[in-house]
């Protein structure tokens, strides 16, 4: 009986035996108090309150035996602090990149988020643009183009990517070919840790990026 481990994140075919080149972990910064709050944050530049803390460092545990050979962080201070709790467990170098902060919500920035929702619709339905931010486009362009030169340079290592949760939505909707009027990808949770292998190329359409079937979503 087929009993299937990895699907391939392109295409959904599903495989039992995979060989597998290095692990990827997508990683969500920690809690802020404006996430506790109910604001939206976007580029605003805050420090991790003391769940988020505890939060990164559970994460770090999780990961401190994967053999994290490097971690590449937005520079945003969130995302930074969540990137040398995970360093100090794991003993890997930091790189930051801008590339990677949060969608910009330009004039929607600290303001709390049912009000947003009452004025201008939720989370998809914003007018990020109109309102001084980017587009949804516009970050999924910046964060697949920061993605492809890191894998470029380091496809080989097992490699933390700390980021944001729309950011991070973006990658996986990019990757799962998901349309933006279904979704950004999926809900990420603070310090929640989505891991990605890169394996052999998929013999039906070329990705070579798969999901354990553990963690495949659901239709």
């Amino acid at each position: 009986m087929f009993m299937p481990n990895y699907f391939c994140m392109g295409c959904g075919k599903e495989y039992s035996d995979l060989k597998i080149k290095s692990n990827w972990f997508l990683v969500r910064h920690g809690e802020t108090d404006w996430n506790k709050e109910e604001r939206i944050l976007g580029q605003t530049d805050m420090p991790l309150n003391e769940t988020g803390i505890k939060q990164a460092e559970a994460t770090a545990n999780l990961l401190k035996d994967k053999h994290i050979d490097l971690i590449v962080s937005s520079d945003l201070v969130r995302a930074r602090k969540t990137a040398e709790i995970i360093a100090k467990a794991t003993g890997a170098e930091i790189i930051l990149d801008r590339s990677l902060r949060e969608l910009y919500c330009g004039s929607l920035e600290g303001m709390y988020i049912p009000e947003v929702n009452e004025k201008y619709g939720s989370f998809l339905d914003r007018p990020y643009k109109e309102l001084g931010g980017e587009t949804f486009e516009e970050v999924e362009e910046r964060a697949m183009k920061a993605l492809l030169n890191h894998r470029k340079d380091h496809e080989h290592k097992n490699v933390v990517l700390v980021s944001h949760g729309a950011l991070l939505g973006l990658v996986l909707k990019n990757i799962r070919k998901i349309e933006h009027a279904k979704s950004t990808g999926l809900d990420i949770g603070n310090a929640e840790v989505i891991k990605l292998e890169i394996g052999e190329p998929c013999d039906n359409c070329g990705g070579d990026l798969y999901e354990s079937v553990e963690r495949r979503p659901s239709a």
